[in-house]
């Protein structure tokens, strides 16, 4: 909640889903934070004309940064497939979404310590 997200709704699933529209803005190439960067500020793509385009690489990148961070190089597990539909975002349960990923980074950090 602190966070502004959503705590119900429908379960967030995080499975090797590389389909959408995002993962079409990226022509095959592996995805990464950098990456999602320069497509933000590429200048090609007129934010007026492509606004849905422009807000989908938005949450891309404010999942990859702030609610669900990695230390791998590339954005490989995140719901590429649920940005297709921005109107419907509202239906899932992210605050839930965001609290699993960090109980589960606790977790591997606990078992890789304590080995």
């Amino acid at each position: 909640m602190g966070l502004g997200l959503g705590i119900t709704g429908e379960e967030v699933s995080f499975d090797d889903n590389n389909v959408g529209l995002v993962t079409n803005l990226f022509n095959g190439q592996d995805i990464t934070v950098l990456g999602i960067l320069e497509k933000l500020n590429d200048r090609k793509i007129n934010v007026k004309k492509h606004v849905d385009y422009f807000c989908r690489l938005y949450i891309l990148f404010a999942f990859a940064v702030f609610y669900f961070p990695k230390t791998s190089r590339t954005v490989s597990t995140y719901p590429f497939n649920l940005l297709d539909s921005l109107e419907d975002l509202n239906v899932y349960n992210w605050g839930g979404a965001v609290l699993s990923m960090l109980i589960s980074s606790l977790d591997r950090c606990f078992y890789i310590f304590h080995q």
